[in-house]
């Protein structure tokens, strides 16, 4: 007999929360594909990182910019039974950091997305959960910790 796998892919989004305070709380929103079956699965995500910085400008209107940054991420899903998963990943993207106190410029650090999450199928629509914690391998700051929730579909 043939297991029974399911591609999926879901849309989802959350906040941008920075551990240390050095940036206001932004937002993210992606995309993840990825197959799962009785027993172990794979995915892949996408997500563009966006926050508020404050960067002195004299002649501007506002001293406080939108940045982004994008990530991505590959992980394994586990299946736990009755629709109910578990995923844990590992990736690359930027994130943001305080570069100095004087002139209080932030800029784009190169980070190590870890993440973990569930996610429970209902007939076709996914429903999940999850978090992801950017850490800086640059050494600036403390992290970004990024709260998800996202839907999808199965197939």
């Amino acid at each position: 007999r043939e297991a029974v796998r399911h591609q999926f892919v879901n849309v989802l989004g959350g906040a941008v929360i920075d551990v240390d305070g050095t940036i206001d709380v932004g937002y993210h929103f992606g995309a993840m594909y990825g197959s799962y079956g009785k027993s172990w699965g794979w995915y892949g995500k996408v997500v563009l990182n966006s926050t508020e910085l404050y960067q002195y400008e004299p002649d501007s209107d506002s001293d406080y910019k939108r940045k982004w940054s994008p990530s991505i991420t590959l992980g394994a899903i586990k299946t736990l039974g009755s629709g109910f998963s578990t995923f844990f990943g590992i990736g690359a993207g930027g994130y943001y950091a305080e570069e100095d106190d004087y002139y209080e410029n932030e800029v784009t650090k190169f980070s190590i997305p870890v993440e973990i999450g569930f996610m429970k199928r209902f007939n076709s629509i996914n429903v999940m959960l999850g978090a992801t914690y950017a850490t800086p391998v640059a050494g600036v700051g403390s992290g970004n910790i990024n709260p998800f929730v996202g839907v999808g579909y199965s197939f």
